[in-house]
């Protein structure tokens, strides 16, 4: 009898749902006079004109390894094919870091109250962040563990993260001459959490399939309720803090930097740590009719359960927030074009984790009246390299405008599989009067 390891099946149970990485919000934020950057650089609630009250929204979704292409993996039916999970197989390497997740700007709303701009921003998001040591990791997760009979399987640095959470930020923005500076305060509502600190183990199938001798240990903390929460629902709790600044050196030159989400969320959760030693032989039935098969298949169940789920202890665990920094600088070319260098880095496992500080290139051009089109390529974090598109339109009519924004920041990847390493697709929509 085949069956799959236990712990790695916990593991992709937890994060599953979400299960890869890549690039986002590089080109949103390159647009100053927009709502939508404001997420990204906190100083540029200065920048754009309009009377009194403007709105904006936006979402994106990434993707995305440093080694595994996409090919065989956007098929029809949903179902990745055998040979898809051979290939992601073959091309994994050690020392892999796979992410996805989301983001949701729900809502930024920028008043004028006497002389002081104010801005408020709510977003949600959720990111998850596998790390692992050896590919048959996944090959264990994607096929079993039949096809290793025989061979013994063991990875000693699996590590994952799953982490979602609701934002409120108030800021402001001061301008002094060529500078400006940007401040905004975030309070934090902790959505769900899984915290995978520690997975190692060592997998051996016998031949003939029946018989599985699995040691391993782990520390994982989890917040009770992984499922859906409710708006006033707090699995945890935090705080964080945004600051921009931004300097015109002429009219064709502008540098800026700036930090988001520096802070921590508290999180309320069920704590599991545990070392299995397991050799299962498996369970014998002597008679496929004997009323009695369900209650040895149960007792059997239950007593896995056991080995590899201990009781759980109340704790808290205090996570940094998915601090970014970013440093860059723009320059004017002629009458209607951009062009713009970045330099990106997340180090935080809670967020879009980039393995390399990211080096992003990039250039706008207004084609006509309102609309601008925008191509970017970069360098490094978990993508290795990519490229991406934008469209952008403002229609303005008297003293309110629409601004619509619409691209991918890694198109290699949907557009040609078999070259790309990740994907990200985004939106935005802004409304000012």
């Amino acid at each position: 009898m085949k069956i799959r390891p236990l712990l790695p099946l916990l593991f992709v149970l937890i994060l599953g749902p979400t299960q890869s990485w890549g690039q986002q919000g590089i080109l949103l934020q390159q647009m100053p006079d927009r709502i939508w950057s404001q997420r990204f650089q906190p100083a540029n609630l200065l920048n754009g004109e309009y009377s009194s009250f403007r709105y904006g929204g936006q979402g994106s979704v990434y993707a995305g390894n440093a080694q595994a292409t996409l090919d065989g993996i956007f098929v029809a039916d949903g179902f990745i094919t055998e040979t898809a999970k051979d290939q992601i197989i073959s091309q994994l390497g050690p020392d892999q870091v796979v992410n996805l997740g989301y983001h949701l700007g729900l809502a930024a709303v920028n008043i004028k109250a006497g002389n002081l701009p104010l801005g408020f921003y709510l977003d949600q998001r959720l990111d998850a962040t596998v790390g692992f040591n050896d590919p048959n990791t996944f090959g264990l997760i994607f096929k079993g563990n039949g096809p290793y009979a025989g061979d013994t399987v063991s990875d000693a640095g699996i590590s994952g993260r799953l982490y979602s959470t609701r934002r409120l930020g108030v800021g402001t923005a001061f301008e002094f001459g060529k500078l400006k500076f940007g401040v905004r305060l975030n309070l934090i509502q902790g959505l769900r959490m899984a915290d995978l600190d520690r997975l190692n183990y060592s997998l051996y199938t016998h031949p003939d399939g029946i018989q599985i001798d699995l040691q391993a240990n782990y520390s994982l903390s989890a917040t009770a309720d992984l499922g859906n929460v409710g708006i006033a629902s707090f699995q945890g709790f935090g705080a964080s803090l945004d600051l921009g600044v931004t300097y015109d050196i002429n009219e064709k030159f502008r540098v800026e930097a700036s930090v988001t989400d520096a802070g921590f969320t508290s999180w309320q959760t069920e704590k599991i740590e545990d070392n299995i030693d397991i050799d299962w032989q498996g369970v014998s039935i002597t008679s496929l009719f004997d009323d009695s098969i369900p209650e040895i298949l149960e007792a059997e169940v239950d007593s896995l359960r056991e080995l590899v789920f201990p009781d759980t202890v109340q704790s808290n665990l205090t996570l940094s927030t998915p601090l970014s920094l970013r440093l860059g600088g723009t320059m004017q070319v002629g009458d209607h074009g951009e062009l713009g260098a970045m330099i990106m880095f997340n180090p935080s496992r809670s967020g879009g984790f980039t393995q390399l500080p990211l080096i992003n290139l990039r250039y706008q051009h207004e084609v006509v009246t309102g609309l601008r089109l925008a191509a970017n390529a970069y360098g490094g974090g978990t993508d290795v390299y990519g490229v991406g598109v934008m469209a952008a339109y403002r229609l303005a009519i008297n003293d309110w405008a629409v601004d619509l924004a619409l691209g991918g920041e890694n198109v290699i990847g949907y557009l040609a599989p078999s070259a790309g390493r990740g994907f990200s697709f985004f939106g935005g929509i802004g409304v000012q009067l």
